[in-house]
């Protein structure tokens, strides 16, 4: 196992903990002939109709259950009355838009976008959804998935997306399309081992290449028609070895921030600090879940 294996398998085991088939139980909706699986968490006493938060996994096993676990999404959603809806990636990775070896569900050609979008219509069918309040956040993996769901026509759907320790696939960059301006708020953080803050291969091409976190905001800013920077904003009243530099786009068409955790890892910010040897620092200067929120 070479060192950029090795840095995966602990960045899978920081997000997702250990792989365990534990948890809420899954519920199957099959899409393209195949059984696609997700939990949700419904609130007791919600208000209806209820806003609807996806949240996209990163890669590795079991995500379901562990994102339920770190992103405290499910224990938000209680407290601010929102449906909670964890879909599970296809092999253990989206299909985002990246090409590599290590990429099965870009080699076998899965819709994940069609999977989010009749998951949503499911939801909205069996469930008291607002279909005006549908969010998206991923993280890693997820957060590329988020990025790609907003260059399709899902992105009409979407409320506001949040993309975490991510950029887009570089191939995406030139063809992102979508029907409408989206708010979006897009999270990264300067020293990930991962995802190449400045653009480049993943783990030595074996999971594609990522586009630089700058061309992804110009990119956005663009799409939403900004007209330039609004101002910045520094958060660094915790001594952990980082600080997160806000950045908020004028003129735009909808709203548009950008999040650049400096001296941060591939870690989700306020979450535990477990293998920050091998993934890097996890900041603690903002709660993520209810930053995104």
């Amino acid at each position: 196992m070479n060192a950029g294996s090795r840095a995966l398998l602990f960045a899978t085991a920081l997000l997702l903990g250990t792989a365990c088939r534990c948890g809420a139980p899954r519920e199957v909706l099959t899409v393209d002939g195949r059984d696609r699986t997700y939990v949700v968490d419904v609130p007791t006493d919600l208000e209806v109709p209820a806003p609807l938060l996806v949240f996209l996994h990163g890669g590795g096993p079991d995500g379901p259950d562990m994102a339920r676990r770190y992103s405290g999404f499910t224990e938000l959603g209680t407290e601010e009355g929102f449906v909670t809806v964890y879909p599970e990636a296809y092999d253990d990775n989206w299909n985002d838009g990246r090409t590599g070896p290590k990429l099965k569900a870009n080699a076998e050609g899965i819709d994940d976008v069609a999977f989010i979008g009749a998951l949503v219509d499911h939801l909205l069918t069996t469930g008291d959804i607002d279909p005006q309040r549908i969010y998206v956040v991923g993280v890693s993996n997820g957060g590329f998935m988020t990025q790609r769901l907003a260059c399709t026509p899902f992105a009409s759907r979407m409320a506001a997306a949040v993309s975490v320790i991510s950029t887009i696939a570089e191939d995406l960059v030139d063809r992102c399309l979508p029907p409408e301006p989206t708010p979006m708020l897009m999270v990264a953080s300067d020293d990930d081992p991962i995802i190449p803050f400045d653009g480049g291969p993943i783990l030595d091409g074996d999971r594609g290449v990522a586009a630089s976190f700058e061309a992804l905001r110009t990119m956005r800013s663009e799409l939403n028609g900004c007209k330039g920077l609004d101002g910045s904003e520094i958060l660094d009243e915790v001594d952990d070895g980082t600080r997160v530099r806000i950045d908020r786009f004028a003129g735009c068409q909808t709203e548009t921030i950008t999040m650049v955790v400096e001296g941060g890892g591939h870690t989700w910010p306020g979450g535990r600090s477990t293998f920050d040897f091998l993934v890097g620092r996890t900041s603690q200067e903002m709660d993520m879940a209810r930053t995104a929120w």
